[in-house]
């Protein structure tokens, strides 16, 4: 058995801020569609369930400043006015998309 420090690994997974918080809004509004309009109880939970676990794996990966930059955009969990842009990598698309975020 080795006597150095044991390091844990660390893998680098980047998430689309935009593409997240489309997938999350589309699942917000198709519970409260079901939940208003008499959906069975079993898929108004099943879609409750789908938004917290988009939460949950949001705050494994990033903490809750990458929560507050989903739920408020990049300018208002920053703490800037939104008065500038910075320009994005390239995502897995191919397309520019301004807001990938990779965890420090």
């Amino acid at each position: 058995m080795e006597t150095g420090a044991h390091r844990p690994q660390v893998i680098d997974v980047p998430i689309c801020l935009v593409r997240t918080r489309i997938k999350l809004g589309a699942f917000v509004l198709l519970t409260i569609a079901a939940a208003v309009y008499g959906g069975s109880p079993w898929v108004t939970l099943a879609l409750a369930g789908t938004c917290v676990g988009i939460l949950l794996a949001v705050v494994a990966l990033g903490g809750p400043r990458l929560v507050r930059a989903l739920l408020l955009g990049a300018a208002h969990a920053s703490g800037t006015t939104g008065a500038t842009r910075t320009t994005g990598t390239t995502g897995t698309s191919g397309t520019t998309d301004g807001q990938d975020y990779r965890p420090t």
